[in-house]
């Protein structure tokens, strides 16, 4: 009996260690109600483009008439299959300009080719000039501009005819000087900038060179440009409107269409299509971490053009579509990690709308087994949500995919999940989109649909393939499930550094002490730079919170001497004690300077041996 009573106690141990262990490698959905990170929109000040009308120099004639390559090229990538989905082709303009904003701008003449805009100056001195583009009968446009180089306030709006004017700034800006604008409905495109009064005191020019227009456009249900009145047209007789699907179906269905995004993004000159939806972190922090497939995005250059609609859906069941211009939407972001053998990349957006779901995952490999049920809700062909539901098949029934559409044999089969569709449907377009279990649990992430008459989802002798959560976790971990540690806590004393977005691992103070001013010591004030999107470093004030004395930043140096290095630029003779702590480890590294004493750079590239 003894013997039995120790085998139970065992069998209990184990137990509930393996349910600990499985709970440790899942997190539950977590539904937002504040969506705290969204940006309050601020209008344009002067709204000039509207004054200038359209400027012939930036027009366009319609595609139909002048740029039916670009239409037939969109239609045969889409009809062959190939991904990702094509829905916008870049238009050059007739007239290439340099606007070049300074003070002097406003002494020469505001429109001619050279200059095809309106210039002006705001009621607090900051310059503004603005323009506009049109392009003859367009679904969407989006303007691009190169060579741009902008002070880090400058601020940007773009709109179309009755659409209220969306902000942005630098933050979509890449390091080749390349940007494109968030996208407008309609024919014309109105674009402003502002730079503020100090900037242009500075002296310092700025400006950009506007090239060519991303023409968007509507698709059918084979992938082709499509008169706008199509748009609605139904995809196939095998898919489910996502307003249709109920909780007895799906028990997360309506909070998980909160988590999931129809994405926008420009690659190798053309705008393209897949769908993302956002995870949940083990904190529940609503960092807006949005995860989607290689094969989409897989560069930061094609991140800062992402555009991600929300809440993009038919009004009710079966009922039309919403127009687009009605979703709130997020504009750019940081790709935090990509990979090719799960397909998968992970994104953190800039913001977010309110009332977002950060979806579950279950990182267990034993999430999925045989006949697991799947659910999936997507954007195919860039329509509003549908429904799917599919089964998880064995690994022998799964050979037939070994090879994907192309005939090219997939890394390892061991890394993707199988299952046949039960019903509802995926198309171009769903690439990306999360895979779910019940209680709302991403297990993977769509990749690519193979079989005989692939893509057609409404084909159920084709098969599904995705990359496998579990195994697309050990790339992510350190976002979405990063180890507990004492976190930095800022304050007025305190700045907080990220080594990662959202992070706060470095924890940095300083004090200083002088005999100037007739002797006087203290902490000094921390003073972050998050506002204008800055989280690797910050600024201390000593004496006079006006004066910046250290600029203080700690770099991820990993992939050259597996180091993270510690930068502080001083401006001043006052005597400091500067302190740098890694809140992961505990390390701390500790920089002085004596009083009376010019400070010299610290470009300390050994500071700490923890990485990442």
């Amino acid at each position: 009996m003894r013997r039995l009573a120790r085998l139970a106690g065992t069998a209990l141990v184990l137990h509930l260690l393996l349910s600990s262990a499985i709970a440790a490698q899942r997190v539950a959905p977590f539904h937002a109600p504040s969506g705290s990170s969204q940006r309050a929109e601020i209008p344009p000040p002067l709204r000039l483009a509207e004054r200038l009308g359209v400027n012939p120099a930036l027009s366009l004639q319609p595609a139909a008439r002048a740029a039916v390559d670009g239409l037939e090229a969109i239609a045969a990538w889409n009809q062959a299959g190939n991904r990702p989905l094509q829905n916008g082709f870049a238009r050059v303009l007739p007239t290439t300009a340099r606007l070049v904003l300074s003070p002097e701008l406003l002494d020469a003449s505001t429109t001619g080719a050279r200059r095809p805009g309106l210039a002006a100056r705001a009621g607090t001195g900051s310059l503004v000039w603005g323009t506009a583009v049109r392009v003859e009968d367009a679904y969407r446009l989006r303007l691009h501009l190169t060579d741009a180089e902008l002070p880090t306030g400058a601020r940007m709006w773009v709109w179309g005819q009755n659409e209220q004017p969306r902000a942005f700034g630098v933050e979509l800006l890449g390091d080749d000087g390349d940007l494109w604008t968030p996208s407008v409905a309609g024919d014309t495109i109105y674009f402003e900038v502002e730079i503020a009064a100090a900037d242009l005191s500075r002296g310092a020019s700025s400006g950009f060179d506007v090239r060519e227009v991303m023409e968007i456009v509507a698709l059918d249900p084979r992938g082709a440009p499509s008169a706008i009145a199509e748009v609605g047209e139904a995809i196939g007789e095998c898919v489910i409107d996502g307003t249709c699907i109920d909780d007895e179906l799906f028990d997360e269905i309506e909070p998980s269409r909160k988590g999931i995004a129809l994405l926008h993004f420009i690659k190798s000159g053309f705008s393209r299509l897949c769908t993302g939806g956002l995870l949940n972190d083990r904190g529940s922090t609503e960092t807006p971490y949005l995860l989607t497939a290689n094969h989409c995005i897989g560069y930061q250059s094609v991140t800062n053009t992402l555009e991600a609609f929300w809440d993009y859906q038919t009004a009710f069941c079966g009922g039309p579509f919403l127009d687009v211009r009605a979703a709130p939407r997020s504009n750019g972001g940081l790709l935090l990690a990509t990979g090719v053998m799960t397909d998968f990349s992970l994104v953190r957006l800039f913001t977010v709308p309110p009332s977002r779901t950060f979806l579950g995952w279950d990182a267990s490999p034993a999430a999925v087994e045989d006949d697991t049920i799947l659910h999936r809700i997507s954007h195919p062909f860039g329509q509003p949500q549908h429904y799917s539901q599919s089964n998880a098949i064995t690994a022998p029934l799964a050979a037939r995919c070994s090879t994907d559409r192309e005939g090219r044999p997939f890394q390892d089969l061991g890394k993707f999940l199988y299952h046949e569709d039960l019903f509802g449907a995926t198309f171009p377009g769903s690439s990306g989109a999360p895979l779910l279990i019940d209680g709302g649990f991403v297990v993977g992430h769509m990749a690519i649909g193979c079989g005989p008459t692939a893509p057609d989802g409404c084909d159920q002798s084709n098969l599904e393939v995705d990359g496998r959560f579990a195994e697309t976790y050990k790339s992510i971990a350190s976002f979405i499930d990063p180890v507990l540690t004492t976190k930095c806590l800022a304050n007025a004393t305190t700045l907080c550094i990220d080594s990662i977005p959202g992070d706060t691992r470095w924890k940095v103070t300083a004090r200083f002490a002088t005999a100037l001013a007739g002797g006087v010591s203290g902490n000094a004030v921390a003073t972050p730079l998050a506002d204008v999107n800055i989280r690797q470093g910050g600024i201390f004030t000593f004496l006079d919170p006006w004066n910046p004395e250290l600029l203080v930043k700690v770099l991820d140096g990993c992939g050259f001497n597996n180091r993270f290095w510690v930068f502080v630029a001083a401006t001043t003779n006052v005597g400091y004690t500067l302190r740098v702590e890694d809140t992961k480890t505990g390390a701390v590294r500790t920089y002085l300077n004596p009083d009376l004493h010019r400070a010299e750079p610290v470009t300390d590239t050994s500071a700490f041996a923890t990485c990442p």
